[in-house]
């Protein structure tokens, strides 16, 4: 009897799901997977920690003109600290979804294509709407696309990236 007792309680201890915080998310993306690429990242830890630094970045740039000098050194601190937790949240949030962390690249690609194709468009003896239209388009689709990516819910059970973030996993008998 006690055998089946433990057993249900071990099934039941499985399905309490772990509830990420907003300091959780800061925490573990910056002291504990400061630059892992490697394994998983939820909806919460990414969206968590993203909103972090938009308002850290935010402040920043609300103090830049009350204190120029200070606050412009503060932002290059805040951007050369920063740059690594997020680059690996970002790539572990693909994992979670099953994709590859090279997909990070897409947006910064996009952008460089389109500023391309608006440089030689600009530059040219008179600029085609047409081009700077599908420069516009090209980067604002693989916006709406990585945001896409990025709200998705986590891929169910381990995929080759690693096990499921225990606070994406419900819990049964939950309404």
């Amino acid at each position: 009897m006690d055998r089946d007792n433990d057993a249900v309680a071990d099934a039941n201890a499985a399905t309490v799901r772990y509830h990420m915080g907003w300091t959780d998310a800061l925490r573990i993306c910056v002291t504990q997977k400061y630059a892992t690429f490697g394994g998983r990242a939820s909806r919460a830890e990414f969206w968590k920690f993203t909103c972090w630094m938009w308002l850290i970045g935010s402040v920043l740039n609300v103090l830049l003109p009350i204190v120029p000098i200070v606050m412009m050194i503060a932002s290059m601190v805040f951007s050369v600290i920063f740059f690594l937790p997020s680059l690996a949240v970002t790539v572990r949030r693909f994992h979670d979804i099953g994709k590859s962390g090279w997909w990070v690249l897409l947006p910064g690609a996009a952008g460089l294509i389109s500023g391309w194709i608006i440089f030689v468009a600009m530059t040219s003896d008179g600029a085609s709407a047409i081009w700077l239209g599908v420069a516009g388009l090209v980067y604002v689709g693989v916006v709406i696309l990585s945001w896409y990516w990025w709200c998705k819910p986590s891929q169910p059970g381990p995929n080759r990236y690693g096990e499921q973030p225990p606070e994406t996993i419900a819990v049964r008998g939950a309404v």
